[in-house]
C-alpha cells in the first residue's frame, strides 16, 4: 500500500461541491501482458467517506509507448529591480524522444522556495505570472502564487511537441516585480508529476524525467535608489469619460529603498489618438500628486517643449514636472487631467498616461548624489 499525504497542502471540499483527482503511476518496461488495478482504500478526513475501497479498471500492460519526455531548465538573468516588468523568472523546455508518439504538454506546477543564503520573496512581491512558448505566444496565465507558495499553470490549449528524436519546445515564465527589495524568487519543480503531459494519440500520461535545476531559476531584487511601478490594486481601468470632468489617468507607487531621495523632475508621457492641446485645449491642467500632495500642475497650454510636433491634434505630448519632493520608503502617486469641451467630431479621442522611471531624476538627501529612477507605470486608455 502507498500513503499519499496532504499535510502541507490540504484539500478542502466545500459543502455540496466535489473535486476530481487523478491517480498516476509509472509502469515498468518489460511487463507487457501484466494486469494491474489501482485504487483508493482509505481517506483521512474530518468527515465520513463512503464508497471505499474504490478501484479503477483492470489494465493490461501493452507495448504501446507513452511520450519519452524530459523537463530541463536554462539559466536566466538573476538580478532585477522593484518596478521592473516582464521579467523572465523561469525558462524550461519539454523534450520528446519518442518517435511513435507526440507529447502534449498541458500544465506545470512550481513552488517558490528559499534559495540558500537568501530571503524568499513574499507571495505578493511578484505578480501577473504568464507563460509563453518560444515564439512569444501566451499559452497560460496570468496567475498568481498562492498562499501555499505554489504557482500553478494550466494551458488553455495544450501544446503538442512533435514525435521524433530530440524534439522539444522552450517555454518562458514572466512576471512583474512590485515589491521585495533584497528578496529572492526561486521557482522549483518538486517532481515529475508536477509536469502534466500525455501522448497525443494513445493518451497515456508521460513519465517525465526531471532534469530541472532549481539553482538556475531565481531572481533577486536589488534595492533601488528610486523605482516606479503601477499600483495594480487601484490603477483606473480603461473606461469612457465625460467632457468637463477631472479624471485620474494613472495610480502608482514610487520607492526609495536605500534612503531618502529628493525628486527633482517628473515626466508624464501622454499618448493616444486625436488629442488636442495648446489652442484648442480639449485637455488641460495636468496634475501630479505624491502621497496626496500636489507637486506639480501644468495649465493651458500644456508644456509640449519635448514634443517634436508640438501642435494641436498630435498623438503624443510630454509634460515635464520640476517640483522637488522628498521620497522615503514607498509612497503612492497619481496623475490627473481635466477633460474639457471636445472638438466637433472628436468622439473617439483616447488618452493614456505613462511614467517611466528613467525620466525621474533626483539626488540623495544624504549626500546629494544624482540618481535616476527605474521601472515603468502605465495607466489605461480613457476614451
Amino acid at each position: 500500500n502507498l500513503l499519499f499525504s496532504t499535510d502541507t497542502n490540504k484539500v478542502t471540499i466545500a459543502d455540496g461541491a466535489s473535486k476530481s483527482f487523478e491517480l498516476w503511476a509509472s509502469m515498468s518496461t518489460g511487463t507487457s501482458g501484466h494486469l494491474n488495478s489501482l485504487g483508493i482504500t482509505e481517506v483521512t478526513t474530518s468527515s465520513a467517506v463512503s464508497g471505499l475501497p474504490l478501484y479503477g479498471s483492470v489494465m493490461s500492460h501493452s507495448t504501446i509507448e507513452a511520450p519519452d519526455s524530459k523537463l530541463e531548465s536554462a539559466t536566466i538573468g538573476n538580478t532585477a529591480n522593484v518596478g521592473d516588468t516582464d521579467l523572465v523568472v523561469a525558462k524550461f523546455k519539454i523534450d520528446n524522444d519518442e518517435s511513435n508518439e507526440t507529447a502534449v504538454f498541458k500544465g506545470i506546477t512550481f513552488k517558490s522556495i528559499t534559495k540558500s543564503g537568501t530571503t524568499r520573496a513574499y507571495t505578493t512581491d511578484f505578480t501577473n505570472f504568464r507563460m509563453y512558448d518560444n515564439s512569444g505566444n501566451l499559452v497560460a496565465g496570468p496567475v498568481e502564487i498562492g498562499s501555499d507558495n505554489y504557482l500553478r499553470f494550466t494551458l488553455a490549449t495544450p501544446f503538442e511537441v512533435e514525435a521524433g528524436t530530440n524534439k522539444y519546445e522552450w517555454f518562458y515564465v514572466k512576471a512583474d516585480a512590485v515589491d521585495g527589495a533584497g528578496r529572492t524568487l526561486n521557482l522549483s519543480v518538486e517532481g515529475m508529476y508536477d509536469v502534466a503531459a500525455y501522448g497525443g494519440t494513445n493518451m497515456y500520461h508521460a513519465d517525465v524525467a526531471d532534469s530541472y535545476t532549481d539553482a538556475n531559476e531565481y531572481v533577486t531584487l536589488g534595492a533601488s535608489d528610486l523605482a516606479v511601478a503601477v499600483d495594480t490594486a487601484v490603477n483606473p481601468t480603461a473606461t469612457d469619460v465625460n467632457q468637463n470632468t477631472t479624471i485620474v489617468l494613472l495610480k502608482g507607487k514610487i520607492r526609495a529603498e536605500k534612503g531618502a531621495v529628493n525628486a527633482e523632475a517628473f515626466r508624464v508621457d501622454l499618448t493616444g489618438t486625436d488629442m488636442d492641446f495648446n489652442a484648442t485645449s480639449e485637455f488641460d491642467n495636468l496634475r501630479v500628486y505624491i502621497n496626496d500632495v500636489l507637486v506639480s500642475e501644468t495649465s493651458s497650454p500644456l508644456d509640449t517643449s519635448d514634443d517634436s510636433a508640438a501642435a494641436a491634434g498630435e498623438t503624443a505630448v510630454y509634460a515635464a514636472f520640476t517640483d522637488s519632493y522628498t521620497i522615503s520608503g514607498v509612497v503612492p502617486f497619481r496623475v490627473e487631467i481635466d477633460v474639457q469641451d471636445l472638438k466637433s467630431g472628436d468622439t473617439s479621442t483616447i488618452i493614456k498616461a505613462t511614467v517611466t522611471g528613467s525620466y525621474i531624476t533626483g539626488t540623495t538627501e544624504a549626500d546629494g548624489t544624482a540618481v535616476t529612477g527605474t521601472g515603468t507605470a502605465a495607466g489605461n486608455n480613457m476614451t
